[in-house]
């Protein structure tokens, strides 16, 4: 028994496939309505069969479609009409015995005969109404002619759809955040001195036991003075002792050598001792650091608020989708965060800030200028006329007037048309006329045209009447 399987219009080579493997019989039926657009190629029926044959399948193809049919008989398939024509009328169309059909098997001598004779015939039938009746081709190119016009569109948030009408199309708000980091070093000075400081040795020179108290003044032979920070006991005659010192007044000038300091400076203690310093003084500074300033602050802000402003319009395009268009004009940014590391005044050679904030902008879609477009240009067209869609060009100028929620802007569009054709009306008009009576035709009913060529084949010949026409329209 075999099975019928229907293909779909909407059907495409991978779901056609499937359907004919999962039918359960091995002789199957495929019955193909007319204006299955992908089986009118020969290519699909060719890979058709490639699949047919690896399942190990036998498929009949059935069809009303003439280029189907053609294109399937190419491939390789057996091919019909219609089931009619397969002289079967089945009590239940789901399954069909093929085999008979198809001639399979066995043929006697005198039906193979018959066959040649008869394909012969048939052959000879074709040539004779070939030369007997000629087809015809008609090419017809339509004059083309340039169309322009210039419009105002507003795009607004409180707009659902395209209303032509008034020229107005729907806006959405995009946005998207904004957040950066910057350093720069600091322009604030402040005075940074520092005291000298070292070690010093006392030895006293009286009989008796002598305290030395803390901050007893010590000077060097350069001036420098210094104090000393413990209280020290000297043993009488030749008792020595170490204490540190810091020098009186900040700056480099008590950085004094090795036994630059030789006396106190105040009695009793300048008779009374020995003094000098075995390292020198060191540590003695008069420099100037850096701090944070107001204007730090100012120009820290200043670079790196510009920098996401700048920043803010791609960041919107990334956000929007694909097919919208946003004015500059309509974006607006929030007030930034900020954040500094480090508060004015303070002591840093360097200043960081974090500023964050969200950047908005109005967006329409590109799609609904389009239609806007072709709208405006079919209003200026003249009637019979067709615009041809790839030619159509659209051009945004700039915004002339914007609001909070919506922004007014003029278009350009320019695009080509054509004279409209009605294929099927003009075959019917040509069938049967000679090539002179369709050149008249052409010149009557289609005046705005850049070129008719005509062709009778097999012979180029006026007299011959054209049984057949193919007529072929080009834009």
């Amino acid at each position: 028994m075999s099975q019928v399987v229907y293909a779909e219009p909407g059907d495409e080579m991978i779901s056609l496939v499937q359907k004919l493997e999962a039918a359960a019989e091995t002789d199957i039926v495929l019955l193909v309505p007319k204006h299955t657009s992908f089986l009118e190629d020969s290519l699909h029926w060719n890979l058709l069969q490639r699949h047919v044959r690896a399942m190990g399948k036998l498929v009949v193809v059935v069809t009303r479609d003439r280029e189907a049919r053609h294109s399937a008989h190419q491939a390789g398939f057996a091919v019909y009409r219609s089931l009619r024509r397969l002289e079967f009328k089945p009590s239940h169309p789901e399954h069909i015995n093929l085999r008979p059909l198809l001639r399979k098997g066995r043929r006697s001598g005198l039906l193979v005969a018959m066959g040649i004779i008869g394909l012969g015939v048939l052959l000879f039938l074709a040539v004779t109404a070939y030369l007997a009746f000629p087809s015809g081709s008609v090419l017809l190119k339509p004059a083309v002619q340039d169309v322009a016009a210039t419009f105002t569109v507003t795009a607004r948030l409180q707009t659902s759809s395209v209303d032509l009408a008034t020229g107005q199309i729907p806006a959405r708000l995009v946005q998207a955040s904004l957040e950066g980091v910057d350093t720069i070093d600091t322009t604030g000075r402040k005075s940074n001195p520092a005291k000298a400081r070292g070690e010093i040795t006392l030895l006293n020179r009286t009989p008796s036991t002598l305290l030395v108290p803390p901050s007893t003044l010590l000077a060097s032979g350069q001036g420098a003075q210094f104090l000393t920070q413990e209280q020290v006991v000297l043993s009488p005659s030749g008792g020595t002792a170490r204490t540190s010192i810091t020098s009186v007044d900040a700056g480099p000038a008590g950085n004094v050598p090795s036994m630059g300091i030789d006396r106190a400076v105040l009695q009793p203690y300048a008779s009374a001792l020995a003094v000098w310093n075995e390292l020198p003084t060191s540590g003695g500074l008069n420099e100037e650091i850096g701090v944070v300033s107001a204007q730090d602050q100012s120009n820290l802000r200043s670079r790196l608020g510009g920098r996401l402003t700048k920043e803010a319009q791609d960041r919107l395009q990334a956000a929007k989708p694909g097919s919208d268009s946003i004015y500059p004009a309509t974006v607006t940014i929030s007030p930034f965060k900020e954040q500094f590391d480090k508060e004015l005044g303070a002591t840093a050679s360097s200043l960081t800030l974090h500023m964050e904030g969200a950047v908005t902008g109005l967006a329409f879609n590109g799609g609904d200028v389009n239609l806007m477009a072709r709208t405006a240009l079919e209003s200026q067209m003249q009637q019979g006329l067709r615009l041809l869609p790839e030619t159509l060009q659209v051009t945004p100028q700039e915004a002339y007037d914007w609001g909070q929620d919506w922004v007014a802007f003029r278009v350009l569009s320019k695009a080509k048309a054509s004279a409209t054709v009605d294929n099927d009306r003009v075959l019917a008009d040509l069938r049967g006329l000679t090539p002179r009576e369709t050149r008249a035709y052409f010149e009557k009913q289609f005046p705005q045209k850049d070129q008719v060529s005509i062709s009778v084949k097999p012979l180029e010949l006026d007299w011959i009447p054209v049984y057949v026409w193919k007529v072929e329209v080009h834009y």
